[in-house]
């Protein structure tokens, strides 16, 4: 039976499809549609903030097309993605910036080859890091936690199933800004990322009484790329346009037997140093795909600021966490969110999702305060 993976975004990251061979319904990261810029924590991390806290927003739109049909296996389909990102994090020092990031992804895919539809709707929780060892290099950090919901049918919608998705993945890039005439301002960036990623399906009945079992899919994927960019000043204003190419090679679960493709894009960076605002809008395509198709368009917006009272002096410190427990039965619970403390007032805004042994799940919204004395 052929395996159908998905185009799913995690948190700020767009990844494409994959097929196998022998399970109904399994998903798996196999492609980045962006080598960098306005691509979620990557956008984030391209958008330069002296501020002490920084709120972004994150959002994409990916079209894939697979049109691979050879002989026994036919692995066609078309349909899109959309991708939704908020995020905060706070600057430790010169050097160090850690936050949080909450998503949400939308597919809708056309699966040709069994004249049927694959739908899922996850959210994502994504701790990140930033550092930068010396003036030139950063260096990103990012892990992550999605759940997800998933509808598919077959045969022309005569038979129907649902089932539960969950995806765990981290990823490590470094990126070297240098320019190479000092008196002028074209900025290359060579970079390296790693990914690796397990997604997991839960096992499900469809209408007419298929069993399906549970499947897996793992990725370990790696990605080269250079950007080049332009900064042109208005004022305080700074906007600059750039172009980026990369390649994409999987170690594992590729997608149309093909383990490398290559990625092209550009866009343009817009930065006011007075009030903080940063944005960035960016469009790239993957080809070299074997019969596959895929493009992105997506945007980011940032905000930074800082916290002073009437003297205008700072005031307490605001810090990202994110938490995992599983008590003596079995029951899991995830939490992510941010932390304020001000002298002895500690607050926290915090995310948290449940899941029961027996397989319930609950999410919420959590505020606390406390007082020390």
């Amino acid at each position: 039976m052929r395996r159908l993976a998905m185009t799913s975004s995690f948190d700020s990251s767009v990844m494409a499809v994959d097929f196998a061979r022998k399970s109904a319904l399994a998903l798996g990261p196999t492609d980045q549609g962006n080598t960098g810029g306005a691509s979620g924590i990557d956008g984030r991390s391209a958008l330069a903030s002296a501020s002490p806290i920084t709120v972004w927003g994150h959002g994409s739109y990916t079209s894939v097309d697979n049109d691979y049909n050879n002989g026994t296996q036919d692995n066609r389909y078309d349909g899109d993605v959309w991708g939704y990102n908020i995020g905060a994090d706070y600057r430790f020092d010169n050097n160090i910036v850690a936050g949080l990031s909450l998503g949400y992804n939308d597919t809708d895919l056309t699966t040709t080859f069994n004249d049927g539809t694959y739908q899922e709707n996850a959210w994502v929780i994504s701790p990140y890091a930033i550092i930068s060892p010396t003036e030139n290099l950063s260096i990103v950090t990012e892990a992550g936690y999605s759940q997800g919901n998933i509808d598919v049918t077959r045969n022309n919608d005569a038979v129907n199933g649902s089932t539960d998705s969950a995806m765990w993945y981290a990823s490590l890039k470094g990126i070297y800004a240098y320019r190479p005439m000092q008196d002028t301002p074209l900025t290359l960036s060579p970079s390296v990322s790693l990914l690796a990623a397990r997604k997991t399906i839960d096992s499900y009945t469809e209408s007419d009484g298929t069993f399906n079992d549970s499947s897996r899919s793992n990725t370990r994927q790696f990605k080269p790329a250079i950007e080049a960019a332009y900064d042109f000043g208005f004022d305080s204003l700074t906007v600059t346009p750039f172009v980026e190419t990369g390649m994409v090679h999987d170690f594992t679960d590729e997608l149309n037997n093909d383990k490398t493709a290559f990625t092209v894009g550009g866009g343009v960076r817009l930065s006011d140093r007075d009030t903080g605002l940063n944005a960035a809008l960016e469009g790239s395509y993957l080809a070299g795909r074997t019969d596959y198709t895929e493009y992105t368009v997506a945007g980011t917006v940032s905000y930074g600021f800082e916290l002073r009272d009437l003297d205008g002096q700072p005031v307490g410190l605001m810090s990202p966490f994110f938490g995992s427990d599983v008590d003596e039965y079995g029951n899991q619970s995830m939490s992510g969110g941010l932390g304020f403390i001000s002298g002895p007032m500690t607050s926290r805004l915090s995310l948290a999702h449940d899941i029961s042994q027996a397989g319930s799940a609950e999410s919420r919204a959590q505020i606390s305060m406390s007082l020390d004395f």
